[in-house]
């Protein structure tokens, strides 16, 4: 039975690679996991600033804001130079999730979900809380054990804001077990569905009747994305107990 509330996230990103972008923009709401209800006073929203300079940009291994990411987002380049800072962000971020977190551990935490999360947006959450460096400790090492540094060298590290295992190589800020990827839960449901050609977001929104206007801004996008999940789940509790899954497998001869 499940106790955890879920935080369903999503990133607007300088580019599309999860190991070089900036984020943008990052938004959030809370699942109920109990009701399986959205909390509608959980929206957490913000833009942020990247950085802008390509020279610098490319000290850092990151990618700059291009133009058709403004197109893609509607998000402007004005909005992004007034917006606060990444760490300014996600250290207001951290303290959001920690608000859902019940027994203040990492036991208590919520449950991470977005769309693609696996791919992407975990890779953005590991850069931030433990370095941009894919996990600065193993990139030291490697260097260290290439035998052509010494240790008064320093790796310049744009994000690394702490909520993070270094033994695991993993954020603390969720739960540590259990992770709801939106599209892998689609495509259970839809595997063997000939209506379903693609489970991109706009693509799901369009067979669903969900209305792709605004898509692609952080705070549509993880609206329509819980809304999804919570009818799914709520569909998995309705017809899992109709399963017979008790000694399910008994009497199975698979040897012969």
């Amino acid at each position: 039975m499940n106790f955890q509330d879920i935080v369903f996230l999503d990133f607007e990103t300088t580019s599309v690679s999860p190991f070089r972008c900036q984020p943008i923009q990052l938004a959030a709401i809370v699942i109920d996991g109990r009701k399986l209800e959205i909390r509608e006073d959980s929206v957490f929203n913000s833009y942020i600033r990247p950085i802008f300079d390509e020279d610098e940009c490319k000290n850092l291994d990151l990618d700059p804001m291009v133009p058709e990411i403004t197109t893609l987002t509607g998000i402007t380049v004005e909005t992004l130079q007034e917006a606060p800072s990444v760490q300014a962000v996600w250290e207001q971020f951290a303290q959001y999730v920690n608000k859902f977190n019940a027994k203040k551990s990492k036991w208590g935490a919520p449950i991470k979900a977005g769309m693609n999360i696996w791919r992407y947006d975990i890779h953005i959450i590991n850069r931030l809380c433990g370095g941009h460096s894919q996990y600065k400790s193993e990139v030291t090492k490697w260097l260290h054990g290439s035998g052509q540094i010494t240790s008064n060298i320093v790796i310049k590290e744009p994000y690394g804001f702490g909520n993070w295992d270094n033994d695991r190589k993993e954020s603390t800020l969720f739960y540590p077990r259990d992770t709801l990827d939106l599209m892998e839960i689609l495509w259970l449901w839809t595997e063997n569905n000939p209506e379903i050609k693609s489970l991109s977001m706009d693509k799901i929104r369009d067979w669903l009747g969900v209305s792709t206007e605004g898509s692609h801004n952080a705070v549509k996008d993880v609206r329509d994305g819980a809304e999804i999940l919570v009818r799914l789940l709520n569909l998995h509790r309705k017809f899992a107990p109709k399963v017979k899954f008790a000694n399910s497998f008994k009497g199975d001869n698979k040897s012969g």
